[in-house]
């Protein structure tokens, strides 16, 4: 049989073959281990989690120390966590002089927004289709805001009025942010940006102004989990009870809306029992992200870290922001523009 840790897509081996890595421990279950890394530690006689853990070794060669430590901390955590209803966890040390982790956490604005959005690779080109942002009103009540758009056109106006929406709340309140998890919702503001050639000044005044905030980058670069995936699922096991939503990831809910696609129940989420179904999980993912935003405030207030705004010359441009959906995500567009691109010759 195939060596399951050379590849990540089995197909419907996928479940078997996670079950073959789980068997042996493998390195690939530290959470942000990259292959290149685990090869090194390999060929140090470093072969599973419980060897990271254990290792009497200071460091590995070609292998950065500070990266060492960092891994075998993060395979202790994970290993201290079994069978725990909360992971434990660790907050990295901060200095206060680089904009790093959460010291890339803004003070709390009433205006601030929590944002996801749902999106359908299979689409032509990709689609948007749902907008989400959490936010509070002026009596301090939590509320829910969506837009949506079922084809470019309907995608065009919801990418429209979010941004509008959300420039106009930030006129208001320059204090305010934008707080999202992972990079995908950047990257779409900017394509959709491109592809419809409306709302440049705006998207571009937001950005510039710094006010999104990713708070994967925050969480990567700023805290340690004992779980073996970083992605808001996992964290949030910290800070929440699990979810009870009939859809209950982000892969769940592409699946849903094709079904959708392919057999509507109703044309809004008012008459659908899907769109609902969906629209319920994303509510549940922006709710999560404010709530994450508030236990990581705490622990910023608590360990006396500083808020400070990021400097462009630490931004990093490797892999930062990406998580399983967005890579997921990101493979499908690149798939499905291929083969519009092959239909067309």
């Amino acid at each position: 049989q195939p060596d399951p840790a050379e590849d990540t897509t089995h197909g419907r081996w996928s479940t078997y073959a996670k079950n073959i890595l789980a068997e042996r421990r493998h390195l690939l279950f530290i959470a942000n281990i990259t292959k290149t890394q685990i090869k090194r530690l390999e060929t140090a006689g470093i072969n599973t989690i419980d060897d990271m853990a254990n290792t009497t070794l200071k460091v590995v060669p070609r292998l950065n120390r500070d990266i060492f430590q960092r891994l075998k901390s993060q395979a202790k955590l994970q290993i201290s966590s079994k069978d725990k209803n909360k992971p434990n966890y660790r907050i990295l040390p901060h200095d206060n002089e680089r904009s790093i982790g959460l010291s890339l956490l803004a003070p709390h604005s009433d205006s601030d927004i929590f944002f996801d959005i749902e999106g359908f690779p299979y689409y032509e080109g990709g689609l948007e289709y749902l907008w989400g942002a959490s936010y509070f009103d002026h009596e301090g009540n939590r509320k829910f805001k969506d837009f949506w758009g079922h084809d470019s056109e309907q995608e065009k106006h919801a990418f429209s009025d979010f941004v509008d929406w959300a420039f106009l709340r930030w006129r208001n309140d320059q204090s305010m942010h934008i707080y999202h998890y992972g990079s995908y919702e950047i990257t779409a503001l900017r394509r959709l940006m491109g592809r419809h050639g409306i709302k440049e000044y705006e998207v571009d005044t937001l950005l510039r102004n710094e006010v999104f905030i990713d708070l994967y980058n925050v969480i990567r670069n700023g805290v340690l989990i004992g779980e073996p995936s970083y992605s808001i699922k996992n964290v949030e096991r910290i800070y929440r009870n699990k979810r009870d939503t009939e859809v209950v990831s982000g892969g769940d809910s592409i699946v849903v809306y094709e079904g959708w696609r392919s057999h509507p129940d109703g044309l809004t989420w008012q008459t659908s029992e899907i769109l609902n179904a969906i629209r319920n999980y994303n509510i549940d993912d922006c709710n999560s992200t404010q709530e994450l935003t508030e236990w990581l405030r705490s622990e910023q207030s608590f360990h006396k870290i500083e808020y400070l705004r990021i400097s462009h010359e630490e931004v990093k441009t490797e892999d930062e922001g990406e998580t399983e959906v967005t890579q997921l995500r990101e493979k499908l567009l690149d798939m499905a523009l291929q083969e519009t691109e092959r239909n067309k010759k």
